[in-house]
């Protein structure tokens, strides 16, 4: 029997130590939450909500998102200074069982 139900995985935030920024660890750290969500529940998606600075500075790509839209969350609340406006980055399953190979030929030039 056939179901409908989807699975989505969100990828939430990470506060890195001012010392550990800038070394390129978000890369590998992207790619352990993902190997991690896979080996405990199999989503059909993953998603997260970014602000605009993750996609400026290619931290969605180091991350290996390979879809994005923007206006994914717009949250307005004036009287607490909060305007936000995230992006909506998503992977599928089928691009998260690719992403371990292309990740190794990108980053390392091997096979």
């Amino acid at each position: 029997m056939k179901s409908d139900y989807r699975l989505a995985g969100q990828h939430g935030d990470i506060w890195l130590r001012e010392d550990f920024r800038g070394r390129g660890l978000s890369t590998y750290i992207g790619g352990i939450a993902f190997g991690l969500a896979w080996a405990k529940w199999s989503p059909d998606f993953i998603y997260a909500l970014v602000a605009g600075w993750h996609i400026e500075k290619g931290v969605v790509d180091r991350y290996g998102y390979l879809h994005r839209e923007p206006h994914g969350s717009v949250l307005h609340l004036p009287a607490h200074g909060i305007h936000d406006d995230d992006w909506l980055v998503w992977l599928t399953r089928d691009e998260l069982l690719k992403m371990p190979r292309t990740l190794m030929v990108d980053r390392f030039g091997r096979r």
